[in-house]
């Protein structure tokens, strides 16, 4: 199987190494942070009108002091699909004063 060289190719590599079927639904999992939480609430809000959207999560980052939302999608992980929901996703992110922090998968 051929990914291309950029950082979703790459983890699709490593997903595919690992021994998970690239060819069957699963949940990929995007990351944003906000700073404030009207705005990661707004966000979550805006979320729900998607159907693929399997869970959303908000949890304050007492640390960062910012608030970090993890928005779990099912999907088939094709490179053109996990590319496309991420552009997305980070669009949807900047319209809430949010910023995207990249995608992944949960080990099962």
């Amino acid at each position: 199987m051929k990914f291309p060289k950029d950082e979703n190719g790459e983890l699709l590599r490593e997903m595919h190494e690992a021994g998970i079927d690239l060819t069957q639904p699963r949940n990929i999992e995007f990351f944003a942070f906000f700073s404030t939480k009207k705005d990661a609430e707004a966000m979550v809000a805006a979320l729900t009108a998607d159907s693929d959207v399997v869970n959303t999560s908000l949890e304050h980052n007492e640390i960062q002091d910012d608030w970090d939302l993890c928005c779990s999608i099912q999907m088939v992980p094709s490179h053109a699909a996990v590319t496309l929901r991420e552009l997305s996703f980070t669009n949807l992110a900047e319209k809430h004063n949010g910023e995207s922090d990249g995608w992944g998968v949960m080990e099962e």
